[in-house]
């Protein structure tokens, strides 16, 4: 998928060392990503002003088995305007409209949200990340930038949260994982890769497990010792939306029980 592909480049142009091979080259496929699905090897490494050799030993790097299989990856993508529906789409046509359809759906998710606030589970949640040594947070893309901002938040408490900025590394995070640590999953629509990735390990290694989720299939009761559902909407951007607005609440809640921990 488009997005993930994104996501690696993404990873390398914010964390290589300046003027890096690879973080140039990573720059110049994201200059040209809608070029690369028509072009062979040759004319990509040209384009991007390596050799072919460096380029596929890149590919190897983002975790593809070789060049044709990123190519398979890039001709999976779906781009940007299939990830949203009609209506946020007519903002090309009429940027009043985009605005206030924008205005809508986000007033009517925080709305949905109130209606649905778990003050005991949030409650419950700030105890057991204060009671925690080890604390870890799963999610997808997107989310785990979020959790960083909680990671973030909380440090200025004195609390160490593990956050993997790379999605694709979060199995060897989990694999980290001691008995009664803290997990915590991410996973809006529920039925995600994150769950599929991570729930093996977190139950191999006994963890104490917290579902954040928008999902309210009754299957997560069973599976999580603590399972939050937060409300709101999870289309596209909504759901993030909802997740900032929920760790808003928890770090207001986390002060309030724990304000002398602060160390500003």
């Amino acid at each position: 998928m488009m997005d993930m592909i994104l996501h690696k480049l993404m990873l390398f142009i914010n964390g290589a060392q300046e003027g890096s091979t690879h973080r140039n080259l990573a720059i110049e496929l994201v200059k040209h990503i809608d070029e690369l699905k028509d072009l062979n090897i040759y004319e990509i490494a040209e384009l991007c002003f390596v050799s072919t050799s460096t380029l596929s030993r890149f590919c190897r790097i983002l975790g593809y088995k070789n060049f044709n299989s990123f190519k398979e990856a890039l001709e999976k993508s779906y781009g940007f305007e299939i990830d949203y529906d009609k209506d946020y789409l007519q903002v090309k046509d009429d940027i009043d409209h985009g605005i206030t359809y924008m205005k809508q759906i986000y007033a009517h998710s925080i709305n949905d949200m109130n209606e649905h606030f778990q003050k005991e589970k949030l409650i419950e949640l700030a105890k057991q990340i204060h009671e925690h040594e080890s604390i870890y947070i799963f999610g997808n893309i997107g989310y785990q930038f979020l959790a960083m901002y909680l990671q973030e938040r909380l440090g200025l408490f004195k609390k160490i949260i593990h956050v993997s900025a790379d999605i694709l590394q979060q199995d060897k995070v989990a694999s980290r994982l001691k008995e009664n640590d803290l997990a915590i999953v991410v996973s809006p629509r529920g039925s995600s890769t994150v769950q599929s990735i991570t729930l093996p390990f977190l139950y191999k290694k006994r963890a104490y497990t917290v579902l954040i989720t928008q999902n309210d299939h009754s299957i997560y009761k069973e599976r999580y010792h603590l399972l939050i559902q937060i409300g709101g909407t999870f289309d596209n951007n909504l759901g993030m939306i909802s997740f900032m607005y929920f760790i808003d609440q928890l770090v207001m809640i986390y002060y309030a029980l724990y304000h002398d921990d602060l160390i500003v």
